[in-house]
């Protein structure tokens, strides 16, 4: 799979950069989000101690006097809260890493995930459009959260705007078709809904209709 081998060769970089630089702070955020992903993509057997050396990695950068790395270092953290269903410690890693650059498009759309998950729609909808005016290409998770967010806000039209602006970038993510296949639903458009609830089943044969 190219995907790990470009991703076991960034670990690599990362581990040779903070050996050279043990004072570079990009080197351990190199090798915290290297660890994330290991764990969120199921590279490694125990999911928790990938997140666990995420973690201790971000908090090495942060021991480290570099401004321009600390929105990253205080995202990370957020994103190990987030995992951990801390929520209120993740909401502060989010403020303190948009406080350290308030440019910082990945911060905002933490923000906007935590405030998703703690139920609080529309001031998540808000820090999603911040986040997106800030960079408009979208990660697949934030496209796909804040999509939910106008969903769950009863906003239909616009979670349908979202997953099309999304879904030629993302096209084998089964939940933005999913998103699509309710959204369309819950307008009275059956034809269009079937047909994404076709797609998904095309991209991901076991999806659970329960996610």
């Amino acid at each position: 799979d190219s995907t790990m081998a470009y991703q076991g060769y960034g670990r690599g970089l990362g581990e040779q950069a903070v050996k050279l630089a043990p004072g570079f702070a990009d080197g351990y955020l190199t090798l915290a989000d290297a660890e994330w992903q290991r764990a969120e993509l199921g590279w490694m057997e125990d999911a928790d101690e990938g997140v666990r050396r995420s973690e201790d990695l971000a908090n090495r950068a942060l021991a480290i006097d570099d401004p321009g790395a600390r929105a990253r270092a205080h995202g990370r953290l957020g994103l190990v809260y987030s995992y951990r269903g801390q929520y209120e410690q993740a909401l502060a890693e989010a403020d303190l890493a948009t406080q350290a650059n308030p440019n910082d498009a990945a911060a905002h759309a933490l923000r906007g995930s935590v405030l998703l998950w703690q139920g609080k729609i529309a001031e998540s909808i808000a820090v999603y459009e911040t986040s997106r005016r800030f960079d408009p290409r979208m990660s697949s998770g934030a496209s796909i959260s804040m999509a939910l967010a106008y969903h769950m806000a009863g906003r239909y039209q616009e979670a349908l705007a979202v997953t099309s602006a999304f879904i030629a970038r993302y096209q084998n993510n089964s939940f933005l078709h999913a998103i699509r296949a309710a959204s369309f639903a819950e307008l009275g458009n059956i034809d269009e809904a079937r047909k994404e609830a076709v797609n998904v089943r095309k991209i991901s044969p076991v999806f659970q209709v329960e996610q």
